[in-house]
């Protein structure tokens, strides 16, 4: 019952606005997650429609509970996409459009070679790929290196069909991480 304003109407241009990056409930403790998130796949569809958004990919961590509910949000204005986020040792990585669970194999210690690290990240988005789906890499650029892409494996980044340019709440000017993301996607 509650219409945000539009900050921009791009669809008389052909261009249709979505978010490919959003987590639910799934995400939170209560599911094995860390985030403190509470929302529903419902409510996070209504917020997503609210904004004036065609399509949405909700990527919770580390499992695909969601994917169900999800689905059900479909409108003749919305369009639901299932995803997850997978969490590497090398940055977070997105499997949109995946309806299967793609699971990344996390070494123990003395196995995390580069050699594996680079493997692991091929075969992932190659499974990804194979299901349909489209790897992605989130937040290439964030400050917290657990979450990031390692720098020294940024020769890979052509494994990825997409990369995210702008995460959360951190605005798009230089200096951030969003705007490194968008300068990397650029380059």
């Amino acid at each position: 019952q509650i219409c945000l304003p539009q900050m921009a109407d791009w669809r008389k241009d052909g261009w249709y606005a979505g978010d490919l990056h959003h987590h639910s409930v799934y995400s939170s403790p209560l599911h094995g997650g860390t985030d403190d998130v509470i929302e529903s796949p419902q409510q996070v569809a209504f917020s997503m429609a609210a904004a004036g958004l065609d399509f949405g990919a909700l990527s919770d961590h580390h499992n695909i509970k969601n994917h169900q509910d999800w689905l059900a949000t479909a409108t003749d204005t919305f369009l639901p996409i299932v995803s997850k986020e997978i969490s590497t040792t090398n940055g977070h990585v997105l499997s949109l459009g995946v309806h299967t669970d793609v699971i990344y194999k996390i070494p123990k210690q003395e196995d995390r070679t580069e050699q594996y690290l680079r493997q692991e990240h091929i075969r992932t988005s190659e499974e990804i790929r194979a299901c349909g789906g489209l790897p992605q890499i989130n937040h290439p650029c964030d400050r917290n290196p657990a979450i990031s892409l390692d720098p020294k494996f940024a020769d890979m980044i052509e494994i990825f069909d997409t990369i995210e340019v702008w995460n959360g709440s951190n605005p798009m000017i230089p200096g951030t991480p969003n705007y490194d993301a968008f300068t990397f996607w650029l380059s």
